[in-house]
């Protein structure tokens, strides 16, 4: 496959997914002519985008300026990443051909090689916004990613041979898979995650004082997951036999749509409408700590049925300076955050600083201060779906967590079923 070929193939199965799985399915491969250059080629967008956002183009960190990784930080980031996304390609596949005699598929050497590479192609894709570092691309990028779930659906019953009305819960299987494979991959990662200047280290930097939470806990978030899944599970195979039922293409369709919402559910996000952002710009207190509120500013940012919405304020005085953000992340927007530092609890100390996280008051939190740059940051997860943030310079952490408070948390709290939609 040249170039052009390469470039044809991605266009086509985006844009018209229906009429290019025929003819993946009808192509004579094997594993190198895959690899080779299709997914070798895509699978590094992200990661060469990432590298060039993380080295040269950097983080803003307010108060602080752009950070940059150094760079063998980030070529050992980068290669990591790539490497590990080429093996999950593989082993998606060896799990797509093992459950295909489950849901009435044929069992192949090849097709599902095919099936998990080019249904991956959106993610890859997406994978360019990792040149400008930031939470709002990151999200675009995210939604984007999630076409490659309609991409599998569609095709599973052509790749695989398994029945249409099957095809529902089958997918609905492999996202599962999907999403234990890449919490796998952001674990890797996270191993080599730099820390931000000023801060602790997040490569074993630093001695770690404790870690909240005992392994009982622990079993006991898995168990609850996993709960939440089997009636993800559920609620998407009921789905699927009505639209066997019916035979209609539309019930599949809704099937479908219906299996992926209750997923989302379960993963602690859905389809939620965002807050509108001037309601949360209401929530801004008009001081905090003495200091004066000034440059109030809101946004929503919207794809197909997913959103986030967030509204922003800067309090400062004599040379002290607080920003203080909410952040409405329903929806697929809300994963990454639920997967991150709202998950775990840990507590990490060195001579420059902290880092700790952890639950206030039942809430999830983190929060990290350097001393060297005497600023630090503040964030508390409300309601499962609004995220709280305060960053700080010159201004101890006390502050920090009153800023938070002052939003008026019991507020935010009682908008939580706010846009959300009936079952």
């Amino acid at each position: 496959m040249n170039i052009a070929a390469l470039i044809n193939r991605a266009r086509n199965i985006c844009l018209s997914p229906a009429s290019e799985w025929p003819v993946i399915e009808a192509e004579q491969a094997s594993v190198q002519s895959i690899y080779l250059p299709y997914v070798l080629v895509l699978a590094a967008i992200g990661p060469l985008a990432g590298f060039i956002g993380m080295t040269l183009v950097g983080y803003g960190i307010p108060f602080l300026g752009t950070y940059r990784v150094p760079v063998l930080s980030g070529l050992g980031i980068m290669l990591t990443q790539y490497v590990v996304t080429l093996v999950l390609v593989f082993v998606l596949a060896l799990i797509i051909d093992a459950l295909a005699p489950t849901f009435g598929g044929t069992k192949d050497p090849i097709q599902p090689l095919k099936l998990a590479a080019y249904s991956m192609t959106p993610a890859w894709l997406a994978g360019v916004l990792g040149l400008f570092p930031g939470f709002l691309l990151g999200t675009v990028a995210l939604l984007l990613s999630l076409y490659g779930i309609y991409l599998l659906y569609k095709g599973l019953p052509v790749l695989m041979k398994c029945p249409p009305e099957k095809a529902t819960v089958y997918t609905v299987v492999l996202v599962i898979v999907w999403i234990v494979l890449s919490l796998v991959l952001s674990a890797v990662l996270a191993l080599l995650r730099p820390g931000m200047p000023g801060m602790p280290g997040r490569m074993g930097e630093g001695p770690a004082i404790s870690t909240p939470g005992s392994a009982n806990d622990k079993l006991a978030k898995l168990d609850e997951w996993s709960k939440r899944m089997e009636a993800a599970g559920k609620q998407a195979e009921e789905a699927a036999k009505k639209a066997e039922q019916s035979g209609k293409p539309e019930d599949a369709a809704a099937a479908m749509q219906s299996a992926i919402g209750a997923l989302g559910a379960a993963m602690g996000g859905g389809q939620v409408e965002p807050v509108d952002f001037r309601q949360l710009q209401a929530l801004l207190p008009e001081s905090t700590g003495g200091l004066a509120r000034r440059d109030p500013q809101g946004e929503k940012v919207k794809m197909g049925g997913f959103a986030v919405s967030s509204a922003s304020a800067r309090y400062e005085a004599e040379g002290k300076s607080i920003e203080l953000k909410i952040t409405d992340a329903g929806g697929a927007a809300a994963l990454p955050l639920l997967a991150g530092w709202a998950m775990i609890e840990t507590d990490r100390e060195t001579a420059n600083g902290y880092e700790k996280t952890g639950k206030r008051d039942g809430r999830p939190f983190q929060e990290e201060f350097s001393k060297a740059a005497s600023s630090g940051e503040y964030n508390l997860l409300v309601a499962g779906r609004f995220v709280v943030s305060a960053q700080g310079r010159g201004v101890p952490m006390d502050a920090l967590r009153a800023a938070v408070d002052a939003v008026g948390l019991a507020r935010l709290e009682a908008m939580k079923n706010q846009g959300a939609k009936s079952p």
